[in-house]
Parts: C-alpha cells; sequence; structure tokens
C-alpha cells in the first residue's frame, strides 16, 4: 500500500507535466491564465533556463534547449543593452526608454544622421556630417548592438518548434521510465517537478520571442521614422 501511494502521489505530479496550469493556483481565474497582456515588458523580467536533475535520460532531453534558450536570452540582452548604452552616451538616466534615448539622439545630431537598413532589413546609423563625440558613440554603440541582434533575430523563427518537440518528448517522462533510468521511487517526485519546470519554461519561450520581435519592430520603426529621410 505504501509502495502505491508513493506511486500515486508522483502520478499526480507527472499529470501536470501535460498541462499547462499551474496546479498550484487553483484560485486563479481562468480567463486571467494566458498572460499576453504587455509582451513588451515579459521579455525584460524573464530569463529561460533548464534545470539539470542529475538523471542522464532526462538531462539529454531538455539539454536539447539550452542553445536556442540562450539565442533567445542573448536576444533580449542585446536589446537592453542597446537601449543601456544610447542612454549612457548621450548622459541620459539608465532607466530611460529608448523611445527618449532615440528623440534626445536626434536632438544632439541636429540633423546629421541617416539611416540605412542592413541585410537583415535592421537600421544602422551613419553621421552625415561632423557630430559631437558623444553623439558618435552613439551611433558606434547602436550599431554595434544592431550587428548583434541582426545575427540573432533570424534564429528565433524557428525555435518554437523546437521548443514544442523538446517538450513532446518530455510528456513520455513518467515514475515506470524514471524508475528505468534507475530513479529511487521517494526521488521521483522530485524529478517530476524539475521535469515540470522545464516544460513550463518551454512554454514560456514563445510568448517571449513574440515579445522580442515585436520590440524590434518596434525599433526599426521608430529609428527609421526619427532618421529617415
Amino acid at each position: 500500500m505504501r509502495h502505491w501511494t508513493t506511486f500515486a502521489l508522483a502520478m499526480l505530479v507527472s499529470l501536470a507535466v501535460a498541462t499547462t496550469a499551474d496546479a498550484k493556483k487553483p484560485k486563479d481565474d481562468p480567463t486571467a491564465t494566458p498572460t499576453t497582456t504587455a509582451p513588451a515588458t515579459a521579455p525584460a523580467e524573464i530569463t529561460l533556463t533548464i534545470a539539470q536533475t542529475g538523471i542522464a535520460d532526462v538531462d539529454n532531453v531538455f539539454n536539447k534547449a539550452v542553445d536556442p534558450l540562450k539565442t533567445v536570452n542573448d536576444t533580449k540582452t542585446a536589446l537592453d543593452n542597446l537601449n543601456k548604452n544610447l542612454n549612457q552616451a548621450l548622459g541620459l538616466a539608465d532607466t530611460g526608454s529608448l523611445a527618449d534615448a532615440i528623440n534626445d539622439l536626434k536632438t544632439k545630431a541636429n540633423g546629421k544622421i541617416t539611416v540605412a537598413m542592413n541585410d537583415h532589413q535592421m537600421p544602422t546609423l551613419k553621421p552625415s556630417d561632423a557630430v559631437p563625440e558623444n553623439v558618435q558613440k552613439a551611433i558606434d554603440g547602436f550599431n554595434k548592438s544592431i550587428d548583434e541582434i541582426s545575427a540573432l533575430v533570424p534564429k528565433l523563427a524557428s525555435l518554437p518548434d523546437q521548443f514544442k518537440e523538446i517538450a513532446a518528448a518530455a510528456a513520455g517522462f513518467n515514475p515506470s521510465t524514471l524508475a528505468k533510468s534507475g530513479v529511487k521511487p521517494t526521488e521521483v517526485p522530485k524529478v517530476l517537478k524539475a521535469i515540470k519546470g522545464n516544460v513550463d519554461t518551454l512554454g514560456k519561450a514563445p510568448t517571449v520571442i513574440t515579445g522580442l520581435v515585436d520590440s524590434v519592430k518596434t525599433l526599426t520603426t521608430s529609428v527609421s521614422s526619427a532618421f529617415g529621410g
């Protein structure tokens, strides 16, 4: 009976892996669970990571998500750094918005900046005449960040499908398969909890990617509008 109780408890945890609902928040309004509001702020608050379980069969599945998640996190960092570097070069507050930084750069450049699209249709800046040192520094920092972002953004499109495939593979984990992988019955709930956390991370990733892509579109539109002919 004791073994069956442990097995039943583990199965309840396993069921949580196959669902996207958060079983720990039963009082939440079901209409509020799809947190798709304010996508632009989501990437700034989430760092996507995979937890290692120490079980080779489990970790081998989730390790396939490590590099794709790094691409997502690196894209977020590059966008954050673009804004931060502009603010620092122009002497603005670190917490200042990108829109304010672009407007300040436009003012300080006094019409001496032009914009062109690179091979990835991302905006790059160029002075059309001599500009103050801080403006040149802002331009250089902006273009460096754009190079980084341009190399990362094309990789984002295929990632949601990769995460979906990995999550589908992870859905096959249950107390029986974990036992075959050498997991002790007393360790099964802990491993299943880690699996659920990793699956939840994979489920969040597409929303974060959508926010990043939207941020890139906003960046391109804002810069083209500010410095376009």
